[in-house]
């Protein structure tokens, strides 16, 4: 193998490798965070949670609200991968929201950690505006995603007489009350057994 190639491969697998490293770290955060709260876990905490030293854990990150950026980072990409999923050309406008609802939520039991601690951070309790920000701006591109998710895979008249971004809204405040009444309960139950009664509701809601 020529010298360039070598060198390539070898810078490859260690952008991997930390890759994977600040995968962990934030998953072990995710669950220090939602554990003890952001201001009670320390930078230490993570490291014994992911079998880090302290001070290796600044190789990837400068602190822990570098790390909570990460975080939410993370949740935004794979949601939208939720959304690129192809669906098959033959289902229905129902049959597709109702596997677009299952992925969806698999996606949040894959990611309960990091989800439940979102959702005890309140905005204005962020660790700093600019995290805030960034919380913000998150929801508002998973929005989007609904929007577009529905403006490609409904017709005019699914839709009937409402408007794309209310639908988007309507369809996310739906999910966001399911979420919430499952962390009530404390996760117990699979969210994926919800999704019939959701698509029914967005379907009523839906119809004039």
């Amino acid at each position: 193998m020529p010298r360039d190639a070598t060198k390539e491969a070898k810078a490859e697998r260690r952008a991997r490798l930390a890759d994977h490293q600040r995968q962990q770290i934030t998953m072990a955060a995710a669950r220090c965070f939602a554990e003890a709260g952001y201001d009670a876990t320390t930078m230490r905490a993570i490291a014994e949670a992911c079998g880090f030293t302290a001070s290796s854990l600044y190789t990837y990150f400068d602190g822990k609200e570098d790390i909570f950026a990460a975080i939410i980072e993370q949740l935004s990409t794979h949601a939208t991968e939720v959304f690129a999923r192809s669906l098959p050309p033959s289902m229905t406008f129902e049959q597709r929201l109702e596997l677009l609802f299952m992925r969806l939520l698999e996606f949040i039991e894959a990611h309960r950690d990091a989800l439940v601690f979102m959702s005890k951070m309140h905005h204005g309790c962020m660790p700093s505006e600019e995290a805030n920000v960034t919380m913000v701006r998150s929801e508002v591109s998973f929005i989007r995603a609904i929007c577009d998710w529905i403006d490609e895979h409904s017709s005019d008249e699914e839709l009937g007489d409402h408007a794309l971004e209310d639908v988007g809204f309507y369809v996310w405040g739906v999910m966001h009350g399911f979420f919430v009444q499952w962390l009530s309960e404390g996760g117990e139950t699979k969210l994926a057994d919800k999704v019939p009664v959701m698509t029914k509701l967005i379907l009523k809601g839906l119809r004039p």
